[in-house]
């Protein structure tokens, strides 16, 4: 089987192409299940037909038969494939991050990915941000538990798509997972049509609900609306947008000055504040445990954000070829990570979450 994207071969039982990142189209994997499922259960009729089986021993064994959309996690209707422009063989390669064909995750999907990715994090939180300034970083050589990375920027106009750093999104969030680290994307405000550049955004990262956050960074360059009192009123419209399509909790990227020129108590009491600030322009030396913050709070988001960028000088024993790397810490458990992601607000999926972490000692 090889990847509808770019047209290498996949191995099996994976969910991500490790050349591109695409996801691997659910049917392409469900086709064969179902087309087991639908053998046995016309070889048990025919026998039937025949004598050669009672009807009901028939029915009993037909049951039997495993249910191809739960072997692999995905919801997906077989029955809507089409047998002429959804063939499993040598479909042109297409450009890597332009959309996606593949099934929805279901819960269990979802829960298989995480209960992976948990069994070997710690619980103390290390991770970096990257975009396109990182071009040809290796997550794999790349030290940290978690990796946030540039999606999408502004929105499509005619003639010029919205900057999606493809291949490298899809290609480090594949590295990311493939190598049991946390991923999250965020998207680089332009001011211009809130839910535009939300949709936008959501269109880019949509393959990933339930397992990676999503943040919008809000900054001034490039963005005419940053800083003129409009801030606030913009950014949660985008993310009020982000989260009725992509469901979790988005954060907003700002750095503390920031989070103190407005009143952002409209945002704050729905959304996690990723916050920025640094000591001084020095080189930092690997993770920091305890970071400096100044004492003052960071605005309607009281003493500390969630997640902290405390430098962007940091240099890494195993840095991915990249001599400095923005350095942030998570302040919150593996579970609230996954809660962002995915559940939050929901008391069922929350159970889940704490047995899972509870299954490796957290």
């Amino acid at each position: 089987m090889r990847c509808r994207k770019c047209g290498r071969p996949l191995r099996r039982g994976i969910r991500f192409c490790g050349y591109c990142g695409h996801p691997v189209p659910a049917f392409a994997m469900v086709r064969v299940l179902a087309a087991t499922v639908v053998l046995i259960a016309v070889v048990f009729s025919l026998f039937a037909a025949l004598g050669g089986l009672g009807g009901s021993r028939s029915s009993e064994l037909a049951e039997e038969a495993p249910d191809a959309r739960d072997e692999w996690g995905y919801d997906e209707d077989v029955s809507s494939v089409s047998s002429e422009s959804d063939t499993l063989g040598d479909a042109p390669p297409e450009p890597v991050g332009s959309g996606s064909e593949g099934g929805a995750l279901t819960d269990r999907g979802r829960i298989e990915v995480i209960r992976d990715v948990l069994s070997s994090l710690p619980d103390t939180l290390d991770g970096v941000d990257i975009s396109g300034w990182q071009e040809g970083l290796s997550i794999p050589a790349t030290d940290g538990d978690f990796f946030i990375i540039k999606a999408t920027e502004g929105v499509s106009t005619e003639g010029k798509p919205a900057t999606r750093f493809s291949p490298w999104y899809r290609m480090w969030a594949a590295q990311a997972l493939a190598t049991g680290r946390l991923v999250g994307f965020y998207h680089y405000a332009n001011g211009g049509d809130a839910i535009a550049e939300a949709d936008e955004f959501y269109e880019a990262i949509k393959d990933y609900q339930g397992i990676a956050i999503a943040c919008l960074d809000w900054e001034g360059a490039g963005n005419p609306v940053f800083n003129t009192g409009g801030d606030v009123a913009w950014c949660k419209e985008f993310l009020d947008r982000l989260q009725s399509r992509y469901g979790g909790v988005p954060f907003v990227y700002m750095n503390k000055n920031h989070a103190n020129s407005f009143d952002w108590s409209p945002v704050a009491q729905s959304y996690p504040l990723w916050g920025a600030q640094y000591a001084s322009e020095r080189d930092v030396s690997g993770f920091l445990a305890d970071p400096w913050q100044s004492p003052s709070d960071w605005g309607a988001w009281g003493q500390s954000p969630t997640i902290f960028q405390y430098t962007s000088s940091g240099v890494l024993a195993n840095n991915g070829g990249m001599d400095h790397l923005d350095l942030d810490k998570f302040q919150g458990s593996l579970v609230d990570w996954f809660g962002y992601a995915w559940w939050r607000g929901n008391e069922r999926l929350q159970r889940i979450a704490e047995g899972i972490t509870g299954d490796r000692g957290a």
